[in-house]
């Protein structure tokens, strides 16, 4: 399934909202894009698609992880990425 451009439209708008919000004092924000290989609501090839074109963004792609069992599974993982930046 081919996504709209629409869709992408908004999926960047709502990552860009959320990196808007870090400290601007620090010139520089850092990001990682959490996404299962998986996921049946937003595709890994989009996922991909918003870190290329996002400064600082990494990707972490977990295998076989889904929508809603990426956080689940590894919300330590995850919190402790946030933690540690």
């Amino acid at each position: 399934m081919q996504e709209s451009a629409a869709q992408y439209k908004t999926t960047f708008a709502v990552v860009a909202v959320a990196i808007d919000k870090a400290p601007a004092s620090t010139g520089k924000v850092a990001a990682t894009l959490w996404h299962g290989t998986q996921d049946r609501a937003f595709s890994v090839h989009l996922a991909e698609e918003v870190v290329k074109r996002l400064p600082n963004c990494k990707a972490r792609l977990i295998d076989n992880a889904g929508h809603y069992s990426l956080p689940i599974r590894y919300m330590r993982d995850i919190l402790s990425d946030l933690i540690s930046c």
